[in-house]
């Protein structure tokens, strides 16, 4: 069986949606001839574990965890004669993506363990972005066992960089584009950022969804009838650009008393004050319910019994590549009986995913939500066709990759 290093600085128990893509994919990794060993961090959170911890090389402990703040990470390692340097990069606002705060920590730290690497002789290496660390990391092993690497993208890189000065983005993507460079394969999570990729990188790039879990979907049929309060559901956090389209929502719940939106929110905590405070302005304040964060048990009954998933995500349509953000909560909604509302700009990736497998719609307006919501709300909910949604599936995704893997291994030397 070949062997597989996956460097990913996100790996459960930590519970995101960057711990979730390889996560949730290397327990399948054995049924398509691929052993998988991980680098990643000691982390906390309730994500399952899918493979022996033995197969897994813990350095340094993940931000997530609330025990290490991002801006002590920043600082962390850095050389004392470059820490006053690092400041005026920082208080200048100039914004180089392609050096992130974890070059001089877990990068360092990482590379100590390098003889543990070479005992597992990997075959390839698999990289993910973000942090560049990784990235950077990835490159490194592999030049150091003279094996193929995988650049992995779950968002754009240099390409998104917002800075003031011009000399700050050209510099950004050369060294994007140098880290990159000696990369066999890119990988990413949308049609439109592989279409973008193979431009930018000038490699070929294989086109991996985040997926969902197969496990138990065949109990997520059940819905109960005959309710007269129609739920509209969400759990995730709030992100700045995702609270016009809750907004959108609030506006709609105002003229519509018979259904209620219930938010299981991950914070941050002033865009749950902003959301409550906008419906308390449009008379909706009883009709929309911010929760705790809870178990992905609970979260999972509340999506079962949702008469309308929601999702949302930018309409401003100003952020750069904001339509690629095809959001890892897409695919857990997929197997659910309950149809799927997306609030997104009109070419969001979303609507890709959403219109190949029949499972929703996707708006932009005022207009479109009010036509799609009496749609989805007056149809009896039909337990998703299968073959439909098969392909979106993370073992599915996973021997896409595993496929693209066998050829690499056959084209290297």
């Amino acid at each position: 069986m070949k062997k597989i290093l996956i460097v990913t600085y996100h790996f459960p128990p930590v519970n995101n949606i960057a711990a979730r893509r390889f996560g949730e994919m290397a327990p399948y990794m054995r049924e398509f001839g691929w052993e998988p060993f991980i680098l990643t961090t000691h982390s906390e959170g309730d994500l399952p574990v899918g493979i022996p911890e033995g197969h897994i090389i813990r350095v340094g402990k993940n931000y997530s965890s609330g025990k290490l703040r991002t801006s002590e990470e920043g600082y962390r390692g850095i050389p004392r004669l470059m820490k006053p340097l690092y400041f005026l990069y920082k208080k200048l606002g100039i914004t180089i993506t392609s050096v992130d705060r974890f070059t001089f920590g877990w990068y360092r730290d990482a590379l100590k363990h390098m003889s543990r690497i070479e005992d597992i002789n990997p075959d390839i290496i698999i990289a993910t972005h973000a942090p560049v660390a990784d990235l950077r990391l990835g490159r490194r092993i592999a030049k150091k066992l003279h094996k193929p690497w995988v650049a992995d993208f779950r968002d754009a890189c240099s390409l998104i960089n917002d800075s003031r000065f011009p000399f700050a983005t050209v510099f950004d993507k050369m060294l994007d584009k140098r880290i990159v460079k000696s990369a066999s394969l890119v990988t990413t999570i949308s049609p439109t950022l592989a279409r973008v990729f193979e431009t930018f990188y000038k490699k070929p790039v294989a086109l991996i969804f985040n997926g969902f879990d197969e496990t138990g979907r065949e109990a997520r049929g059940a819905l109960p009838g005959g309710k007269k309060e129609k739920i509209l559901y969400y759990a995730g956090r709030f992100h700045a650009h995702r609270l016009g389209a809750t907004f959108l929502l609030i506006d709609w719940l105002a003229g519509h008393p018979h259904a209620k939106l219930t938010l299981r929110s991950l914070g941050p905590s002033e865009a749950n004050d902003r959301i409550l405070a906008y419906a308390k302005k449009k008379h909706a304040g009883d009709r929309v319910l911010i929760k705790e964060p809870a178990s992905p048990d609970v979260i999972r009954n509340e999506e079962e019994s949702a008469d309308v998933l929601v999702l949302f995500e930018d309409i401003a349509s100003v952020r750069p590549f904001s339509q690629t953000n095809v959001t890892g909560k897409l695919f857990e909604y997929l197997p659910f009986r309950a149809p799927i509302l997306a609030i997104a700009r009109k070419d969001s990736d979303i609507g890709y995913v959403l219109g190949d497998t029949g499972r929703g719609q996707l708006v932009s307006s005022a207009k479109e939500l009010n036509s799609a919501l009496s749609q989805l709300l007056a149809k009896q909910p039909e337990v998703p066709d299968y073959a439909k949604i098969a392909r979106y599936s993370r073992k599915a995704q996973c021997e896409i990759l595993c496929k693209a893997l066998d050829k690499l291994a056959v084209d290297s030397p």
